[in-house]
């Protein structure tokens, strides 16, 4: 990378003949739909010098800059150059019709699959004994399938205890994964869960499973 060229920068850039330390693309995906925030390269008014801010996807405003250019040029593929040392972004797409600002490419990704429809699945919350034995009580979150009912691996575990009844547990659950709380409905008993025999002549009941669902838009 060469920074000497295009000036002074505000904030802290990496040394110079260093790499920015980059994670998966996955990771910076999720980090994405969880946080709602993006990498946005600007070009000032004099139309030389760039700049680096952040975009709160859930109200379009924009936080001030976070990095400066010095003088680059109006040509955005040096100051896209000068922005991979600085912010982990791996493309930039075009965030104005005058191509004066671009940002990163996760924007496109996540908004075009927030647009497609989730008809046939829905979110499952249980309340469940812990199948490796002991006395604790999981919060298990799962989709499900409603043409077959088939449940995928667990999206989320977590104890009961946190949270201490279930209306706390659906406030929860609604905030994390994004669903309207007044959707939810409790359904029939789920299958039962296997608990080890007791060797005593008194023997525990096995335990049911409450199964809670909200159907998807």
């Amino acid at each position: 990378m060469r920074y000497a060229e295009y000036g002074p920068v505000s904030g802290t850039p990496p040394s110079m003949g260093t790499a920015l330390t980059t994670r998966r693309t996955l990771d910076r995906l999720i980090e994405a739909v969880r946080e709602q925030r993006y990498w946005v390269l600007r070009r000032k008014a004099d139309t030389v010098s760039w700049t680096l801010r952040e975009l709160d996807d859930t109200s379009g405003a924009l936080d001030a800059p976070r990095y400066e250019s010095g003088p680059i040029g109006a040509d955005p593929t040096p100051a896209m150059d000068w922005a991979s040392g600085l912010v982990e972004v791996e493309s930039w797409i075009a965030f104005t019709d005058e191509r004066t600002a671009f940002i990163d490419e996760l924007h496109w990704i996540v908004t075009d699959i927030a647009r497609r429809p989730r008809a046939g699945r829905t979110l499952v919350v249980r309340i469940e004994d812990d199948p490796h034995g002991s006395s604790l009580r999981l919060v298990v979150v799962r989709k499900r399938w409603t043409a077959t009912d088939r449940l995928s691996a667990p999206l989320h575990i977590r104890e009961f205890s946190a949270f201490g009844d279930t209306v706390s547990v659906l406030d929860w659950a609604s905030a994390r994964f994004g669903a309207d709380r007044a959707k939810w409905v409790t359904v029939a008993e789920g299958p039962r869960i296997p608990t080890p025999v007791s060797t005593s002549p008194r023997r525990k009941a096995p335990a049911r499973r409450r199964r809670t669902v909200v159907p998807r838009p």
